[in-house]
């Protein structure tokens, strides 16, 4: 598939040979700078990887939370996995606030990109409900959305706790939801 200016309707299609700048404040703006610096229609795919890859986006694949792992990383695909998914999405509404940012701030998938939006994607939460988990507004959320993950410095200085805090934190996290879990097996 081609994608271009229509006055290129007919022309063949070929790959980006030029990787201009790419603006990061709409996909329109950013789709008109690759072609005007290629003068001729692009395949779809290379368009889709090229401003993926300017804009730091990652497919999620799966969802690492220590041996909570395979559980996540099946369930865009499997209805128990699913099931569990939204079991864990509870749980994890019944931590500390503390604890709760600490781990959905951080939150990574396979390729170290942030795997909040899994919970989206698959309709088990709203950006609404995420923001109210997080206690955030959702105008607040979205101003970081593209930062996601945050390391644990910037978690840090949200909470006014220490780097190290924010290490035990998602450790007391992670230990209490794979104990919840476990037991709900």
């Amino acid at each position: 598939m081609a994608a271009g200016f229509v006055e290129w309707e007919g022309t063949a299609a070929r790959e980006i040979a030029l990787r201009p700048s790419i603006p990061q404040d709409d996909l329109e703006t950013a789709m008109i700078a690759l072609f005007e610096a290629n003068g001729a229609p692009l395949l779809v795919d290379s368009v889709v990887d090229a401003i993926a890859a300017s804009w730091n986006m990652a497919e999620v694949l799966h969802v690492p939370i220590d041996n909570l792992e395979e559980e996540m990383a099946s369930a865009a695909t499997d209805a128990e996995a699913r099931d569990e998914l939204r079991m864990l999405w509870q749980e994890i509404r019944a931590l500390r606030v503390s604890q709760r940012q600490a781990l959905l701030l951080n939150l990574r998938d396979g390729n170290a990109a942030s795997a909040i939006e899994l919970f989206v994607f698959l309709g088990i939460a709203t950006i609404d409900d995420v923001a109210e988990t997080l206690e955030m507004r959702a105008e607040a959320l979205a101003e970081v959305w593209n930062e996601l993950p945050l390391d644990d410095n910037a978690i840090a200085a949200r909470l006014g706790v220490t780097r190290q805090q924010v290490i035990n934190l998602r450790r007391a996290a992670r230990e209490r939801l794979t104990r919840k879990l476990h037991n709900t097996k």
